[in-house]
């Protein structure tokens, strides 16, 4: 709008006809930036290369005058007025009219006063590109601080789950030095402040015999995958060792490039303590299962000893000492039978039904059988 109002009170003052504004982009090549009354088509015709190079070189105005077929080369512009915008000895773009009427038009009161204008023109054109580069700064800053105040909720939402959350997390430098660890891994390390450990590197939170091997891990796998995970023990403040997986990943900026690392640790003990439960009640089962078989064997052959142990009692004679050694036979089957059935129902997970006995009754039974295994003494 200003180069457009620029050139329309030039135009109005000269009496000029047609006219052009142009201006030095940033790569040193002129722009149209402003035209009146001139086909776009053929403002690069209009405006001849020859006219350029001349106030180019000079920095001072060229005034022509065409006539005849010299007329018709430069599409019908009787007189030319060119001058160089100057501003604190740069040229920072250059003024054309031209009239397509008259002869001569442009005399030297013309030219003088152009430069004054322009010289004036070159002011206000340097503190509007001012006001655009301050424009955008401010939009700039504005966006910076927009992105900071997204970047600061952010990193309250980020702290905020990270103090709620049941997993550790911990933040260090590249060089492996703590920066920050959350609630969940205080408990875990038995800490009562996050400062205790502060500053101090990743690695003494393991076993001695471990710091060389994850260093030999952790580096090489961040450097060529970003990531590292791997279940490992870590030692609390109490000296405890507490199984935990781990998971290691770089944190970037919004260039990509690498500013912290951080480690996401899960205390796996419970697991481990339910993984032991269930090996050792599938222990438990593969016993019982053998039991079971064994109670079923055993079992079989308590019943051909019982069998026979009845046909033996039928011919041998009651008083005996024959007669009373094989009755001692059976008590001990039925006794053999109760752990049978005891064994079977272990191997079944079937409920014991407990029963009160008489301890005196049962002794006195296998008094006799005691005295000749361990005799009177």
């Amino acid at each position: 709008v200003l180069l457009s109002a620029i050139l329309d009170k030039i135009l109005e003052v000269t009496g000029a006809g047609r006219g052009a504004l142009l201006l030095y982009n940033d790569a040193g090549k002129l722009e149209f930036r402003a035209t009146k009354n001139m086909d776009e088509e053929n403002k690069n015709i209009t405006i001849t290369s020859d006219i350029i190079a001349k106030v180019q070189n000079r920095k001072k105005s060229v005034v022509i005058s065409y006539s005849g077929q010299d007329r018709e080369a430069s599409l019908l512009a009787r007189s030319i007025l060119c001058t160089p915008i100057m501003l604190k000895g740069d040229m920072i773009g250059i003024l054309y009219i031209d009239s397509q009427l008259l002869d001569n038009l442009f005399i030297e009161e013309d030219v003088k006063l152009l430069e004054v204008f322009t010289s004036q023109a070159a002011i206000a054109i340097d503190n509007a590109r001012a006001y655009d580069k301050l424009a955008n700064s401010s939009e700039k800053i504005e966006k910076a601080n927009v992105d900071l105040r997204i970047s600061n909720e952010e990193l309250a939402i980020f702290k905020k789950l990270a103090e709620a959350s049941g997993q550790g997390l911990c933040m260090t430098d590249l060089q492996l030095s703590i920066v920050y660890l959350n609630p969940a891994l205080c408990k875990f390390l038995g800490l009562e402040e996050p400062q205790e450990i502060i500053g101090s590197p990743l690695f003494s939170l393991y076993p001695s015999e471990l710091q060389e091997i994850i260093k030999d891990e952790i580096i090489p796998s961040l450097k060529e995958f970003n990531e590292w995970t791997n279940e490992l023990t870590i030692v609390s403040k109490s000296g405890e060792a507490i199984p935990v997986i781990q998971s290691v990943f770089y944190i970037n900026d919004n260039s990509g490039s690498h500013i912290y690392i951080a480690i996401v640790i899960t205390n796996i003990k419970e697991r481990k303590k339910l993984e032991e439960q269930l090996i050792q009640s599938q222990k438990m089962e593969a016993v019982g299962k053998l039991a079971g078989g064994i109670a079923h064997d055993f079992n079989n052959l308590m019943t051909a000893i019982s069998g026979y142990s009845e046909l033996l009692l039928e011919t041998i004679e009651p008083g005996t000492t024959e007669y009373f050694n094989v009755k001692e036979i059976q008590k001990a089957l039925e006794r053999s039978s109760s752990l049978t059935r005891q064994l079977l129902a272990y191997s079944r997970k079937q409920l014991l039904k407990p029963k009160i006995i008489n301890v005196n009754k049962i002794i006195n039974d296998i008094e006799n059988m005691l005295h000749r295994i361990i005799g009177e003494d």
